[in-house]
């Protein structure tokens, strides 16, 4: 019986510890997968009451001068109809169950859903969007294509389909981080057998959520990919509890709550030198590299949660380019002022309150937009105490991320090489 194959000891840790990673494999392996999607709990199954749903609207509009219509379609059963807004889909060890599995057979309160690694159909002839699974899978393919194609003597990849599975990944731990856990200490291990199988697809390795080729880390592009990953900042107010100590401070693994990452990121130009996945004593690893460091000096800041909610006041700290993206306003954005009480940016820390110990700002990497400079992509740091072990290397943990627009900031800072832990 299938059930033995997945039978775990309830309430033994150490039997926990060895199962649960296993878990990738066993859904990978299984010819299909019945997924209770609309089930709130143990108590229900697959077969919930169905009544019958609201008919879908349709809003045509246009020139009737023209005979020209478009139209704005609303689902008022949205939340009982998509697989991602079930209440199993608001679980996160779901992400990779549904993921790995060859074929999920979906039963929810509006209809069975049919889904793999290429499509999603509904039984009654309705539209699903396609899912993190379609679309990762379909770009880590053609990821694994593009690095094939290229030449041995090419040292550039700078290629639309690479830069679009690091933008598909980053969406799915966004995703992922955005649901629940029941036990905090499996955020790392819920998404490990899915990180194994994509890592292993394009040929690289996967550390506590970053995807990386140490050997091609000299190279600038695949450096770009790297940061992209890195430069997540928390949607609401995260908390980094005792459960997770043994994660790195700079990866989303070592935090509880939703997270994004920063979309201009995706396009900068990295102004970090000499990258390096290192392991140090402890921690269970780290990145090495070195990059201009600014030591926070006391400006005017300000959140705008106090302010009169002038969002065209709020625009004035981000990056023009950042613009198209609706700014970054969290509930933890906070604004800071640069030379002359002129908007300087802005930063959302990971803990939402300014840190009480003295920190720093690392330039990570600059926007252009038309040609003309656009503000840099910061990381704002804490130093701790060096390690002997690590050589002359200061060494310091992730406080937060953040935006630069003040174009003299960096003027004069000093190149450091850094340890992240």
């Amino acid at each position: 019986m299938l059930s033995k194959l997945v039978c775990i000891v309830q309430d033994d840790a150490d039997d926990w510890r060895k199962e649960s990673v296993q878990m990738g494999r066993i859904y990978k392996d299984a010819e299909i997968t019945v997924a209770a999607s609309g089930a709130r709990d143990g108590s229900e199954g697959c077969f919930v009451p169905r009544p019958p749903l609201q008919p879908v609207v349709r809003l045509p509009y246009g020139d009737p001068n023209q005979g020209e219509y478009m139209s704005a379609t609303l689902f008022p059963d949205a939340l009982d109809t998509t697989v991602s807004e079930t209440p199993l889909g608001s679980r996160a060890w779901i992400t990779q169950e549904w993921m790995l599995s060859a074929r999920v057979i979906h039963y929810t309160k509006a209809r069975m859903v049919w889904a793999c690694r290429t499509l999603l159909k509904c039984e009654d002839g309705e539209n699903e969007t396609s899912g993190d699974e379609q679309r990762l899978f379909e770009s880590a393919r053609r990821y694994r294509q593009a690095k094939e194609a290229k030449p041995a003597s090419d040292s550039s990849m700078d290629n639309e389909e690479i830069l679009g599975f690091y933008a598909d990944w980053c969406d799915l731990v966004s995703t992922y981080a955005a649901r629940s856990l029941t036990y905090e200490s499996d955020k790392p291990v819920a998404i490990l057998g899915l990180a194994t199988e994509v890592g292993e697809g394009i040929a690289e390795n996967y550390t506590s959520g970053v995807f990386h080729d140490d050997s091609l880390l000299n190279e600038e592009f695949h450096t770009h990919c790297v940061l992209t990953q890195l430069l997540w900042f928390a949607k609401s107010t995260l908390t980094r509890p005792l459960a997770l100590q043994d994660q790195p401070h700079w990866s989303w693994t070592s935090t509880i709550g939703a997270i994004s990452f920063l979309a201009p990121a995706r396009a900068a130009k990295s102004c970090i030198r000499e990258l390096n996945h290192v392991q140090t004593k402890d921690s269970a690893s780290s990145w090495r590299f070195s990059a201009r460091l600014k030591k926070w000096e006391a400006r005017r800041e300000g959140d705008p949660s106090t302010r009169s909610g002038d969002d065209y006041y709020f625009m004035e700290f981000y990056p023009k380019g950042s613009i198209t993206y609706g700014g970054f306003v969290t509930q933890n954005t906070k604004l800071f002022s640069g030379r002359d009480m002129a908007p300087g940016g802005w930063v959302v820390f990971d803990v939402n309150e300014w840190p009480a110990e003295p920190f720093y700002l690392a330039e990570i990497s600059t926007n252009e937009l038309n040609g003309t400079p656009d503000g840099s992509n910061a990381m704002f740091l804490a130093e701790i105490k060096p390690d002997p072990e690590d050589g002359m290397d200061r060494r310091f943990k992730r406080l937060g991320v953040g935006q630069v627009i003040d174009q003299t900031w960096f003027d004069h800072a000093e190149l450091v090489s850094i340890t992240l832990v």
